[in-house]
């Protein structure tokens, strides 16, 4: 019986990937724009035109 492709272990490279992308977060890399986008809350009128979408997906009409 073969292995299946992503039956693999965990290479070298996933710990030295992991590695710089912490240090890129720990640094605050990120500009200022960035974080305080990422604190923003969603806008309350999101789940409404969801809702209006999934309805139209659906077939359904007014």
């Amino acid at each position: 019986m073969e292995r299946h492709l992503i039956d693999t272990g965990r290479t070298r490279n996933d710990g030295i990937r992991l590695r710089e992308y912490l240090r890129v977060a720990r640094q605050g890399m990120r500009g200022k724009l960035s974080r305080v986008l990422h604190r923003q809350p969603h806008s309350a009128g999101s789940g409404a035109s969801v809702r209006q979408y999934t309805r139209i997906e659906r077939g359904r009409s007014a």
